[in-house]
């Protein structure tokens, strides 16, 4: 993405999107792990306040 889609927080709206379509359709959207999120490595810190963003529960994927 380029600055003005994070800017617009582009990402969201694409995980909204996905999850609309599929809604209905299954159970669970894995959107996968965090790199380093084992280690305290701040590598995904960004991913991970994306993916907090969306819920409050917490799986091992």
């Amino acid at each position: 993405m380029n600055s003005r889609a994070y800017e617009l927080h582009a990402g969201y709206a694409l995980k909204l999107a996905i999850m609309q379509y599929f809604k209905g359709r299954l159970r669970w959207l894995n959107l996968g792990g965090i790199p380093g999120s084992d280690h305290g490595n701040q590598a995904g810190a960004g991913l991970a306040a994306f993916k907090r963003g969306w819920t409050n529960d917490v799986r091992t994927a």
